[in-house]
């Protein structure tokens, strides 16, 4: 008979009474990789941020390098993807920390099983490049059941460019007259010690 997360865990501490009564299906872990993997069976919808708790538990408790749990719901669940877009977010950049800068403040849209990722900063190559789409694709399916292609694309306003910009040049403003400060305390350091060894060589004569 398959036992809860609180019959097992008894030292794990969650408010999440849908965690807590969720059932272990199956533990699987790959000693090579020190990655475990936990297939969680559950009748109440659970949070995503609990997931992340967990599995940040059972790093610390069992010093895992990474965990990755799926949930299988013994009923159809109804869940809005977009509300819980942030949350999801902010999930991902708790597995993948790249993501967190390129993902922030992203939306989303969402048509059949297609989301679509809108971007105010630049990087969808990056993201793609990395595998990023798949990341969070097998996410949704694992934590939520819900099959979704994901495609980002870079959606970015003249303001944000703007910004960029003036950001950028602000930079390379501040670089210069670091630059220059430095340069200035090299020659004021350089005559200091000249004169210094100057007054040394005068009272030796």
């Amino acid at each position: 008979m398959e036992k809860t997360i609180k019959e097992i865990f008894k030292d794990y501490n969650s408010n999440s009474f849908s965690l807590n009564s969720g059932k272990i299906k199956s533990i699987n872990l790959f000693k090579k990789t020190n990655k475990l993997e936990l297939i969680l069976i559950a009748k109440d919808f659970i949070q995503i941020e609990d997931i992340y708790q967990f599995e940040k538990y059972l790093k610390n408790r069992f010093n895992i390098f990474e965990v990755n749990i799926k949930v299988e719901y013994t009923s159809p669940i109804t869940v809005d993807i977009q509300e819980e877009w942030d949350a999801i977010l902010c999930y991902m950049a708790h597995k993948h920390p790249l993501t967190k800068a390129f993902l922030r403040n992203s939306t989303i849209q969402i048509e059949n099983n297609q989301i679509e990722v809108d971007m105010v900063m630049k990087g969808k190559a990056v993201l793609e490049a990395k595998g990023f789409d798949k990341a969070l694709e097998k996410i949704i399916e694992d934590i939520y059941g819900e099959h979704y292609q994901i495609h980002f694309r870079e959606n970015i306003s003249e303001d944000a460019i703007r910004l960029y910009h003036e950001h950028a040049m602000q930079l390379e403003r501040e670089a210069i007259e670091q630059a220059q400060r430095m340069a200035e305390e090299a020659i004021t350091t350089r005559e200091r010690r000249k004169r210094t060894s100057t007054k040394r060589q005068n009272r030796s004569n």
